[in-house]
């Protein structure tokens, strides 16, 4: 029962992360870092740019960064909950065979979900 728990919360969960495209959401979050670093060490650009520009990469990196942590907080959430209606559900997700399960599971899901794609 806990290996069909176990593959159908990562399966959840892996779709979870797609659907919020967290990869993009990480590459976005770097890449409007990089901007905001080189406008402020830019001394061609002007002061009064800067103090339009920055706040609206400050902003966007904020609204990224909200994002990224609810969805750790979500899936992390699923796992309580499933946790409290099922026993020792946690200490099995934690021993050596729940980790194992849980990595093939992901490899294996994510694997055949590519193949179908082609």
């Amino acid at each position: 029962m806990n290996y069909l728990l176990l593959c159908l919360i990562i399966v959840i969960s892996l779709e979870i992360i797609q659907k919020f495209n967290y990869l993009f959401l990480v590459n976005s979050l770097i890449q409007l870092n990089k901007k905001a670093y080189q406008v402020i060490l830019n001394k061609k650009v002007s002061d009064n740019w800067k103090e339009k520009i920055i706040p609206e990469y400050s902003l966007k990196i904020l609204k990224i960064s909200i994002l990224m942590i609810l969805v750790p907080i979500f899936l992390f959430f699923i796992f309580y909950l499933t946790s409290l209606f099922f026993n020792n559900f946690q200490n099995f997700i934690f021993s050596i065979k729940g980790i194992l399960a849980s990595i093939l599971i992901s490899f294996g899901y994510v694997y055949s979900k590519n193949l179908m794609k082609k």
